[in-house]
């Protein structure tokens, strides 16, 4: 079994990976040619494609906790375009980094995004970000953004609905509909805290706890590949 560890740069979060493959000879050609006959026409390159973009977007939150805010963006009208929504978030983020600056003291907008498209022909932009986007209550007693007024918006705090706090698993409810625009799915700002891959020599494993467990299997034709995820975070930070 191949392992290996992905470590935030403050050394509080780490993700350990764990995989191996197992091959399998009796499964029969027609399955393969199904296979391939799937992939031959992108639905399975594009699922692939979906799903590496969501495991991506997992590991990027998970090592940006101050990412607590789960926002949405919707349009008054049908007719807007992705190029129209790009812009429009793009000033959005620009007018925000703008205030940020300004006051000295809050930090610049931090952000994962994804675009939907919705039944009437709308696009709704689903955003997990930290805590430096401008709120005000609303005339029903919720929150929404200052400085979005192309249609509705919600701000809502992802800890007051999930104890967990598991965020990326709002992103991927909508990431099944999201829109591939260019050759991405998911939209980020460049200033997320990166990670560095280890060994797992390099870190002592009982000092962290486990916040969540995954697993995940992947068949390409005769070869079954096992994917299993630990998210650990340090006992002393889970103490404070």
């Amino acid at each position: 079994m191949h392992t290996s560890v992905l470590l935030s740069h403050d050394g509080n979060r780490a993700i350990m990976l764990r995989s191996k493959h197992q091959r399998n000879s009796s499964r029969s050609k027609a399955l393969q040619l199904v296979k391939r006959s799937e992939a031959q026409f992108g639905t399975k390159s594009y699922r692939d494609a979906l799903q590496r973009a969501f495991n991506k977007a997992k590991e990027q939150i998970y090592f940006n906790p101050d990412m607590t805010n789960f926002i949405t963006l919707t349009y008054a009208k049908a007719d807007n375009t992705i190029d129209e929504v790009l812009h429009d978030v793009k000033m959005l983020i620009k007018t925000e980094s703008r205030r940020s600056r300004d006051s000295g003291t809050r930090l610049p907008p931090k952000y994962i995004f994804i675009m939907e498209y919705q039944e009437r022909g709308s696009i709704h932009v689903h955003m997990i970000a930290n805590q430096s986007f401008t709120l005000q209550v609303n005339d029903n007693g919720y929150n929404e953004l200052v400085y979005w007024q192309k249609g509705f918006s919600s701000v809502l705090q992802i800890k007051d609905f999930d104890h967990n706090f598991r965020p990326y698993l709002y992103l991927f409810k909508y990431m099944k509909k999201s829109q591939r625009i260019g050759k991405s799915f998911v939209h980020s700002s460049r200033n997320l805290t990166n990670y560095r891959k280890l060994t797992t020599e390099a870190i002592f494993i009982p000092q962290w706890n486990t916040i969540n467990q995954e697993y995940t299997e992947t068949q390409v034709e005769t070869t079954t590949f096992k994917y299993y995820k630990n998210y650990l975070q340090k006992h002393d930070i889970l103490a404070t």
